[in-house]
């Protein structure tokens, strides 16, 4: 027997600790880039599981957890911010069949009021503004077949003709009134304002509704009663055909020429243009005035559409500050807010508007404030609240933080089909999470929201549709 006191390993087992520390470096640097200190909760072995096996995938990929994070009744992980290089393959992209659907909102004239009168008349007949929402989502239930889609994208753009010394002056000036045609009609235009190539009609919204709220006017300090429409949802078809987009594109295309292609373009800004017809469906049925300006992607040169009070998406691609691409799901990007953060709360409750700092140049009415927080700590909101099943809940509130409840039935509040636009009358509803004073603290400690000075203004519901079955 030697009397050397080390031990030396055979190759085989020396290969078996290398691989145990080369497993346990990864599995490191993995948990390091899942970021989860603004979880609130503690993540299910599910999703862990999943969320590692995508870092695991792509060592440039980070994803930060929002509070609002869940499993839901598909199998889906919502929740989350996931980064990636430009260059990484669409393969580790987690593109939903949501892409760009949000909120947007749209302020009801007058202006200015201690009662506005709209609201008060709508509050007062509450069963026919009801019924009259309930003759708009079936009217756009019934034009599906129209919604906008990728058939709708424009055109390609066509190069000028050029005309020359050869031509008669007949011919060249010919050739200079198609020119300023379709320069006028947004078909040639150097900042790109590109029209649809036809026509369609607003989609199906997953909420919609009216609302009413007092607002302090961060500008006089002075209480003011305002009314507004809402719709939350998006392109169904658009997403759907993006979603389908970005499958066949795996394993030939970068996660940033995905991001730049002519159909997230189209789609993100088609998105919101959909949202923004619904809520002139809705004001004109209820014979509301909204402000309004000239569609100018319109296929329709003179086709107006409301002005946005509040646009917020929820599922959405952004280039990041630190030059990665951001996929967010069921959050949004504060450093973009242009008019304050919208988080929708369960439908009885209404809608929350997060404000930021205050906008001393706003050209709008109500004055909710710009963008908070930075991309490098966060830069984060959660969109709204989780609404799910009691047993997926408890299996989840290992730490007692969520306050549940389940939703109330209310007067305000009715459902529909999302196919024929009926009325639908639930059994029993979900529980949802509520936003109570540990929540916000929550979201003041790791979202860069500041509660001081910027209030949060609950839009409070006068006449709400949400889809059924969610």
């Amino acid at each position: 027997m030697s009397d050397d006191s080390s031990t030396t390993y055979p190759s085989s087992d020396e290969e078996l600790v290398h691989d145990a520390y080369t497993k346990l470096d990864e599995k490191r640097s993995q948990e390091a880039r899942l970021l989860l200190h603004a979880a609130f909760y503690p993540l299910l072995n599910d999703e862990r599981e999943t969320f590692l096996a995508s870092l695991k995938r792509d060592e440039g990929t980070t994803i930060q957890v929002m509070p609002n994070h869940h499993v839901d009744a598909q199998g889906n992980l919502r929740g989350f911010r996931f980064a990636v290089d430009p260059e990484t393959g669409t393969a580790n992209f987690p593109v939903n069949r949501e892409m760009f659907f949000g909120t947007t909102i749209c302020e009801v004239l007058p202006m200015h009021n201690s009662i506005h009168p709209k609201a008060f008349q709508l509050l007062q007949n509450f069963s026919e503004c009801k019924k009259k929402l309930l003759h708009v989502i079936r009217k756009v239930t019934a034009s599906q077949n129209e919604a906008p889609n990728f058939s709708c994208i424009p055109e390609a753009l066509q190069e000028p003709e050029e005309d020359n010394e050869d031509l008669s002056v007949e011919e060249r000036i010919a050739i200079s009134e198609r020119r300023f045609e379709a320069l006028h009609t947004g078909h040639l235009s150097a900042m790109k304002r590109f029209r649809d190539a036809k026509e369609w009609p607003c989609d199906v919204p997953q909420q919609f509704g009216l609302y009413h709220a007092h607002v302090r006017n961060r500008d006089t300090g002075l209480r003011e009663h305002k009314l507004f429409i809402s719709t939350t949802g998006g392109c169904r078809a658009g997403a759907q055909q993006f979603h389908n987009l970005y499958i066949d594109l795996l394993g030939s295309a970068t996660v940033s020429e995905l991001a730049t292609c002519e159909e997230a373009w189209w789609l993100k800004r088609t998105s919101t243009r959909t949202r923004l017809r619904f809520n002139d469906e809705i004001a004109k049925a209820l014979e509301l005035t909204v402000e309004s300006e000239i569609d100018v992607n319109a296929h329709d040169e003179n086709r107006k559409i409301p002005i946005a009070t509040t646009n917020c998406f929820s599922h959405d691609i952004v280039d990041l500050e630190n030059g990665k691409v951001g996929l967010y799901n069921e959050c949004c990007d504060t450093t973009a807010a242009r008019n304050g953060v919208v988080c929708i709360q369960e439908p009885a409750e209404g809608i929350w508007i997060f404000q930021g700092p205050q906008q001393f140049s706003s050209p709008l009415h109500s004055n909710f404030g710009a963008g908070f927080g930075d991309q490098s700590v966060s830069g984060t909101f959660p969109s709204g609240v989780v609404a799910s099943e009691k047993e997926r809940f408890e299996a989840q509130n290992t730490s007692t933080r969520l306050n549940i409840k389940q939703q109330q039935a209310s007067e305000h509040v009715f459902y529909y089909d999302p196919v024929t636009g009926n009325e639908v009358k639930p059994e029993t509803l979900p529980y949802t999470t509520r936003f109570d004073e540990t929540f916000l603290k929550h979201l003041e400690a790791f979202h860069s929201w500041e509660r001081a000075g910027a209030e949060i203004v609950q839009l409070i519901p006068i006449c709400v549709g949400c889809e059924w079955p969610k």
